[in-house]
């Protein structure tokens, strides 16, 4: 598996912008498959979160976790 705390998007990331928006959509897509639930990721509460939820996989799995619970 992968861990938590791996790195996604920042110094020292293994994702380029392109490359996030192409995991981001990803994401949203699998989540949808999964769940049945729409979940958008990318957004201005996220964006203006003092500590970003795309900067590990881990507080991105938390930040979908609570996008689901009022999806």
């Amino acid at each position: 598996g992968y861990a938590a705390d791996a790195p996604l998007f920042g110094e020292g990331a293994p994702l380029t912008s392109l490359g996030l928006v192409t995991f981001v959509m990803e994401v949203e897509d699998r989540v949808s498959s999964v769940t049945g639930k729409t979940v958008r990721l990318v957004s201005s509460e996220a964006m203006s979160r003092k500590r970003s939820p795309f900067r590990t996989l881990g507080a991105l799995a938390d930040y979908i976790g609570e996008l689901l619970k009022t999806a």
